[in-house]
């Protein structure tokens, strides 16, 4: 963890941390359970509440929500993975459920740059969502498989390896599955995500418009009717949404995007 040696050697006098393996090049340090009253000292967050909409964008998948809303309400942790072609609807309930308190959303092809056991140690979230998990690195898999399978997660900074209890939820999202390992697919309950149809679209587009980025709803409904026979990416409705200020200009924003789509 980011932390000096005299730090660590505070902790483990105090009590919040135990050493487990010591030797000339490394000591290994087991973080430990605060006892009632250690924590005095520190301030309470004020408890977020759960958002009562959550999901109210999705439309369809009723099994695959069921499912997730299995997960969310079992009192030790189930991950759950959605998997399927871009465009679908894995990413809106990756987004619903990155809405929790306490939540962490990061993209697999990005958590090496800052290193997944260092954000999961800092953030400690209670669900962990991870999109693109597909394209992440064998080094955050193994990490991720080690956090779901035996809710640890071992850090190393300046020859101290410390190993973190963790209960987190994890949620994850990927176009394909055949490039993940066996075993960590064995941890998940895998769910596949078709492609919007023509109506689930308009009104998947109208819901997060009109409720997610605050549109009016003759300019959703318009937006889901311009986007309904191209590609149905909900991400892209809500980019018009924000570079359009009105229906007016829906138009234009979206014949410019073509425009260098095409390399014009």
């Amino acid at each position: 963890i980011p932390a000096s040696a005299t730090a660590i050697n505070s902790l483990v006098s105090r009590g919040r941390l135990r050493i487990s393996f010591q030797s000339r090049r490394f000591t290994h340090v087991r973080s430990v359970s605060l006892l009632p009253g250690a924590d005095e000292d520190l301030v309470p967050a004020p408890a977020a509440e759960w958002p009562q909409d959550l999901f109210s964008v999705v439309v369809g998948h009723q099994d695959v929500l069921n499912l997730a809303n299995l997960a969310l309400a079992a009192p030790r942790p189930v991950h759950l993975l959605l998997w399927g072609p871009p465009g679908t609807a894995k990413s809106l309930i990756l987004d619903e459920v990155a809405r929790l308190p306490a939540s962490f959303m990061c993209l697999g092809a990005t958590t090496s740059r800052a290193g997944l056991a260092h954000l999961l140690v800092t953030y400690r979230p209670r669900y962990l969502v991870v999109d693109e998990v597909d394209k992440a690195d064998r080094q955050d898999l193994s990490i991720l498989l080690r956090l779901m399978e035996s809710h640890q997660v071992i850090y190393t900074k300046r020859g101290f390896t410390v190993t973190e209890d963790m209960d987190t939820w994890v949620f994850a999202g990927a176009n394909v599955t055949n490039h993940l390992p066996r075993e960590l697919l064995d941890r998940f309950a895998v769910c596949h995500v078709g492609a919007y149809g023509e109506d689930e679209y308009r009104s998947v587009v109208f819901r997060v418009l009109r409720d997610r980025e605050g549109c009016e709803e003759e300019m959703a409904t318009y937006i889901a009717g311009r986007l309904v026979h191209g590609k149905r990416s909900v991400r892209e409705a809500v980019r018009v949404a924000r570079m359009a200020g009105s229906i007016a200009e829906v138009d234009k924003v979206l014949q410019l995007l073509s425009s260098q789509e095409m390399g014009n």
